[in-house]
């Protein structure tokens, strides 16, 4: 158990081939990155769900030919986060974190934590805190 601020969290070991791992599948969250203008844009949202790029590119009032998928090793170089393990937490000012809606209902929700071998459980709320955006970016 870790504690940030106000924010409690739990790390998980996670084995994909693994069916007995700790943690509620159901409540998983992926993120995928992108990058735009010099920044890099992550997206959070239910693991089973897709994103819906005109919603997105809305938020973002860009073209979606604007928005390009981020190189995960310079993602690696840059902020450490292995392929499969990107947290949506913002630690740099170069990344903008949009959550999608579907958050708000969660009381707790699994999420990357840098490394694809890490998953972290944290209230949605606290999430909610310190991400940036939450918007409807998910296909329905």
């Amino acid at each position: 158990q870790v504690i940030r601020g106000n924010n409690e969290y739990k790390i998980y070991n996670f084995d994909p081939n693994n069916e007995n791992n700790e943690f509620d599948v159901n409540k998983c969250y992926k993120t995928i990155a992108f990058e735009y203008d010099g920044k890099f844009i992550f997206v959070c949202l239910k693991i089973k769900d897709s994103i819906d790029y005109n919603k997105l590119c809305l938020c973002l009032n860009i073209k979606r030919s604007e928005l390009k998928k981020a190189d995960i090793k310079e993602l690696e170089v840059l902020f450490g986060y292995e392929s499969g393990g990107i947290s949506p937490i913002p630690i740099s000012n170069k990344i903008q974190s949009f959550l999608d809606r579907k958050i708000q209902l969660e009381d707790n929700i699994f999420c990357g934590f840098g490394s694809k071998n890490k998953i972290m459980e944290i209230k949605g709320n606290d999430l909610i805190s310190l991400s940036t955006d939450i918007f409807d970016i998910s296909k329905s």
